[in-house]
């Protein structure tokens, strides 16, 4: 249960550093797609929702990745 909480509260914390860096990517009205630390994040992001995953499948237990994400991050 510890190990869960602990990567949940990554996903939150990667997800609040996500949204506070995109509305510093707006230039003029566009949006800018070469701001690396956009995609490190959505990276480490992807990375630690499949390492989730991942874990759960081993112990086990049938993930539907999409509900799972919604119920995660509720």
């Amino acid at each position: 249960m510890m190990w869960f909480s602990k990567k949940r509260m990554k996903l939150e914390m990667l997800k609040l550093e996500w949204r506070n860096r995109l509305p510093c990517t707006y230039d003029n009205g566009e949006f800018d797609k070469s701001d690396f630390i956009l995609k490190k994040i959505s990276c480490r992001w992807e990375y630690v929702l499949v390492e989730v995953v991942q874990g759960m499948l081993l112990k086990g237990n049938p993930v539907n990745v999409t509900d799972f994400l919604f119920r995660m991050l509720m």
